[in-house]
Parts: structure tokens; C-alpha cells; sequence
């Protein structure tokens, strides 16, 4: 006698989502999966949706929506949006808002009824029989009903439409399914906080390196990469002037202009050292040093772009208009973990990071948007640059700190009405 054999269809499914709960599939994967398994079971699942919160900065919660013809769909819901009117009319809310653990509807015939206007068109497109739950993960805090906060857990819902709609004994494999299908739904989700929250707190690149085990002090790796440096100008005349919170909205707009542009341009953003944006655009076998160069500069005029458009609306608000410099330049930078080995940071380190650092100070003193260093220069192919604009020898200058003098180049857009 074999123990890995199941003796029933549920019982094999409910084994293959243990597995799934031990691996880690894409949640598409794992939904479509168990109701394929259900319906060759014979458990007459024809449509089924999870939901579930989840910790992003753009996002409160997921949706998954299977059906049996269609297919299946993810839909991301932004914060606040709990308001809106088809969550509020929904059985999803009414089983949160309740704390019901099960809700049934039949959806025809004498005993049907279609209090929710999700259940009207269910029974319009041919189903008989609707069943939602709830399975919360861990001890639930007191609901907050203005807001519908959930915790953690998730709700869902089986539709069927077999005639005579669910029997008792696909109630209770149901039953049974549902509550293993949530622990691998966990499983995957509390994966997907833990790279949202590393991501959203180290960038990119650095949050996948610390998953794949660089958690130690002194782990990291030498970058060969175009780094970005910008600093947003007059900033303690500003904060001094105003409220905290004013401030940090102040921030949030002016990162907007230029960390939102280094993300769309390709490239990375490591840290945001007080008020400043410290980025790369790495070159490697995808992208060579002319195309990470490129990639900068395509950047850096988005940013002055987006400054312009924010300016305009501060100008139509009564407020001073926001200015900053942006330092791009070439070298190795040493990326890794620094710190004492209960409180570490995943930071980057280097001469030429703060090269780069110093190029964006005199910004200030050249009266310049973009200043790049000589092997930044080099580095650009000139046919693919003089396409977008042109770099300016402005002859060599000594940086605050570093040794030898250097040869600056303003780069001037081929965008007229860029700030200047």
C-alpha cells in the first residue's frame, strides 16, 4: 500500500495543494489549478473569485476571477478604492462587514434569492447556486467598518451552473478544499509582501538580492553603471518654512519629477539620501554603456519635463516654483550591506558615487540642469545623443573634496521650453 496515494479525486487535490503551499506558483497558477481540478472531481465549479489585502504602496488588495470558459483575470485595487459602489453592494463585503464564515445564495427557482446585484447577473448568465467565505489568517482585529479593513485572510466565492446547483457532499469537499486552497494562497501572498515591501524599501535589484540570501554585512558586488545624482535645491529655506507635513507632500512631488523618471528610463533607484535621488542605469550584457547612458539622459529630460508641468500647477496654487540639479557620470560603485549586523543597509558606496554627488552640487554654482563628466561623454555614442540634445564642454573644474580637477559637460536637451 503506497501512502502518497489519495482515495478520492478531493483527497488528490487537497494533497496538490499542500504542494503548492510548499512551492511557489504564480496565484493565476494555483487558482486556475484547483478549480480545474474541482470541475474534473466532478464538483460543478463553473465561476470562482479570491480576494485578498495585501501591503503595497499602490495597492490595498488582489482579485482573482476564474471561469470555466473565460479563463482567468487579476485585478489590482488601489487605496481607497474599497469605496466604490460595486464593492459596497457585493456579498464580499457583506460576509467581511457581518463576519460570516459561509454565505449561500440559490440563484433559481422557488427558494432563489438575488438580494445582491452580482447575484441578478450570475443568475442572467446560467448559474444556479452561489457559496462565499471567509477564511482570516491568524486572530482578526476588531472591524472597522468606514474603512472595511480585513486584516489578512481572504474571501472568495464558488459559483456552479449544474441545474440542480450544489449538492451536500460538494458543499462539504468544498469545504474542505477551500481551506487548504487559502493556506497556499497565504503562502504565496505573504512571498509577494515580502518582495513588495523589499522592493518598495531597497529598489528593485537590491530587494531580489537580499531574497536570494545577501543578508549578511558585507555582502554585496561591485556595479560598473551610469549613476544619477540629484538634489533638490534650497530644500532647508523650504522645510524651515514650512509645516512637516507640507514638506513631505513638497518631497513626495519633487521625487515624482525625478525618481519616477530614473524608473521609467530603465534605470534604478538606491536610496534617497535626505532629499536627493541617488540612482544607476547598470550596464551589463542587456545594456551597454551607450545605451545606459542614453537611458540617463532620456531620464534626466523626463525629470525637467515633469518639473515644468509641476511648476506650472504650484505657479497656479500661489506657490514658488521647485528647482534641482542633476550630476550623471560613469564608475564602479560597491553595492552591498554596511552597518553592524543587527542594523544593516543595503547602501551603495564609492569615489565615483560621490563624484557624481559633487557634479550636481556645481550645477548650482554653473547655473546648469544636467551636468555629466568626461567618461560619461566618451561612453555616448554622438549619432544616437545629438538625436535628443548635446553635451557642452564647460572646461575643467575641481569638485568639493576630490583631488583632481575634472572636465564637466553641460547636457542641453533638444526641448526648448525646458527650464533653464
Amino acid at each position: 500500500m503506497s501512502f502518497n496515494s489519495a482515495d478520492t479525486p478531493v483527497d488528490a487535490l487537497s494533497d496538490w495543494l499542500m504542494e503548492q503551499a510548499l512551492s511557489e506558483p504564480e496565484l493565476e497558477e494555483l487558482v486556475e489549478g484547483c478549480n480545474r481540478r474541482l470541475h474534473a472531481a466532478g464538483i460543478p465549479v463553473s465561476r470562482s473569485i479570491i480576494t485578498s489585502p495585501i501591503l503595497h504602496p499602490l495597492y490595498k488588495s488582489f482579485t482573482v476571477l476564474w471561469t470555466l470558459d473565460g479563463g482567468i483575470e487579476t485585478t489590482y485595487h488601489v487605496h481607497d478604492s474599497v469605496n466604490q459602489d460595486a464593492w459596497k453592494a457585493s456579498p464580499l463585503r457583506y460576509i467581511l462587514t457581518h463576519r460570516l464564515p459561509t454565505f449561500r445564495r440559490q440563484l433559481t427557482g422557488e427558494n432563489a434569492v438575488l438580494d445582491f446585484p452580482v447575484l441578478e447577473e450570475l443568475a442572467e448568465k446560467g448559474m444556479t447556486d452561489y457559496l462565499c467565505y471567509m477564511v482570516p489568517f491568524g486572530e482578526q482585529q476588531e472591524l472597522d467598518a468606514s474603512n472595511d479593513e480585513f486584516g489578512f485572510g481572504i474571501i472568495g466565492s464558488w459559483a456552479t451552473d449544474r441545474p440542480a446547483g450544489f449538492s451536500d457532499a460538494d458543499l462539504r469537499a468544498l469545504s474542505r478544499v477551500q481551506q487548504r486552497l487559502a493556506v497556499a494562497v497565504k503562502m504565496r501572498v505573504k512571498d509577494k509582501i515580502a518582495e513588495n515591501i523589499l522592493e518598495t524599501y531597497l529598489g528593485l535589484g537590491a530587494g531580489r538580492k537580499v531574497l536570494n540570501g545577501q543578508i549578511k554585512r558585507g555582502d554585496g558586488e561591485r556595479i560598473y553603471s551610469v549613476i544619477w545624482y540629484s538634489d533638490l535645491r534650497g530644500s532647508t529655506t523650504l522645510a524651515d518654512n514650512m509645516t512637516g507635513d507640507k514638506y513631505i507632500e513638497l518631497l513626495n512631488h519633487y521625487f515624482e519629477c525625478t525618481a519616477n523618471a530614473v524608473l521609467e528610463c530603465h534605470g534604478e533607484v538606491l536610496r534617497f539620501p535626505g532629499d536627493a535621488v541617488l540612482g544607476i542605469f547598470p550596464i551589463n550584457e542587456q545594456t551597454d554603456s551607450s545605451l545606459a547612458c542614453m537611458n540617463a539622459l532620456k531620464a534626466a529630460t523626463l525629470a525637467f519635463e515633469q518639473l515644468d508641468e509641476l511648476n506650472r500647477a504650484r505657479a497656479d496654487a500661489n506657490q514658488a516654483p521647485l528647482d534641482f540639479g542633476i550630476g550623471l557620470h560613469v564608475g564602479d560603485v560597491l553595492f552591498g550591506n554596511i552597518g553592524v549586523p543587527q542594523r544593516l543597509e543595503f547602501s551603495v558606496i564609492g569615489p565615483a558615487m560621490n563624484e557624481t554627488a559633487r557634479l550636481e552640487t556645481l550645477t548650482k554654482d554653473l547655473d546648469a540642469n544636467i551636468l555629466t563628466s568626461e567618461i560619461f561623454v566618451r561612453h555616448l555614442n554622438d549619432s544616437h545623443c545629438k538625436t535628443i540634445g548635446e553635451c557642452k564642454l564647460l572646461g575643467e573644474h575641481i569638485l568639493h573634496g576630490i583631488d583632481k580637477p575634472m572636465n564637466v559637460y553641460e547636457y542641453l536637451p533638444n526641448t526648448a521650453d525646458l527650464k533653464k
